[in-house]
């Protein structure tokens, strides 16, 4: 496997399990609150998430970088 395919493979693997954390959190939210106007939930956990997604994602470049 070369280093550009282990790269994609590592980043769509990142992308499939934030997706799977972010369903489950927006799930929890929506047990208890109502769904906001705007349609946007913007929660800490979101937050750090997404904070999370990034900094692995920067990980996982420099990591292959050449």
């Amino acid at each position: 496997m070369s280093k550009a395919e282990e790269k994609k493979a590592e980043l769509l693997a990142l992308g499939k399990e934030m997706t799977r954390r972010d369903d489950e959190i927006v799930a929890a939210y929506k047990k208890t609150h109502k769904l906001p106007s705007r349609g946007v939930i913007d929660t800490p956990e979101r937050r750090a998430l997404w904070a999370e997604e990034k900094r692995r994602f920067i990980e996982i470049c420099e990591k292959y970088k050449d």
